[in-house]
C-alpha cells in the first residue's frame, strides 16, 4: 500500500525540532534558535556549517537550561 503524503505540510515543518528551530541561510550555513523562557527568540551565536552541529548547539542549551525529560535525571 502507498501512503500519499501532504508535501506543504511537510515543508512547513522542515526547520522545527521538538525544541527550537533550525534554519538554512542564503550562504548554505545553518541558523539554530529556540524561543527561551522569557517567551523571546534567541539565536546562536554563530551560524553552523552543517545541521547536525546546529542541533548538537540546541541540545546543549536545552541541557544548560534544565529543560531535560524527567527521566533524564531532572527531577
Amino acid at each position: 500500500m502507498v501512503i500519499a503524503r501532504d508535501r506543504s505540510r511537510m515543508a512547513k515543518t522542515a526547520g522545527t525540532n521538538s525544541w527550537g528551530h533550525i534554519r538554512m541561510l542564503p550562504s548554505q550555513r545553518f541558523q539554530a534558535s529556540y524561543v527561551g523562557p522569557d517567551l523571546r527568540r534567541h539565536n546562536a551565536p554563530e551560524t553552523f556549517s552543517t545541521r547536525l552541529a546546529a542541533q548538537g548547539w540546541l541540545v546543549s542549551v536545552k541541557w544548560s537550561e534544565g529543560r531535560v525529560p524527567r527521566r533524564y535525571g531532572n527531577r
